[in-house]
């Protein structure tokens, strides 16, 4: 899950900073701590696509205006076939500790 935090924030950050497309920047780590949420938050693929889509909520920050530039990239990085076929293994695979610990246990106890 972290790692797909990551690569998604790093898809924000590349995004948010061409021309046209600064408000994306705004709003990544929004997008970053929702997507956080909505994995911990499902239990199958199927509630995680329901709760993706971004809603209103805060007035804070400039909104993204849509059929703009930075919507279009936006959209097309969250909505991205390839980032959604994955969301699976996000939603089941939450954390890698146990395979740590057992690699750690393997390490110490064979030649």
């Amino acid at each position: 899950m972290w790692h797909a935090a990551k690569s998604l924030s790093k898809k924000l950050r590349q995004a948010g900073s061409m021309k046209n497309q600064t408000r994306i920047q705004v709003w990544r780590r929004d997008i970053v701590n929702h997507f956080l949420y909505c994995t911990k938050q499902a239990a199958t693929e199927e509630p995680f696509k329901m709760m993706w889509p971004l809603e209103e909520g805060s007035k804070d920050k400039p909104w993204i205006i849509q059929g703009s530039a930075a919507h279009q990239t936006l959209t097309g990085i969250v909505l991205d076939k390839r980032w959604l076929t994955q969301m699976n293994k996000f939603i089941n695979i939450r954390t890698t500790s146990d395979l740590e610990g057992f690699q750690n246990h393997l390490l110490m106890y064979a030649a």
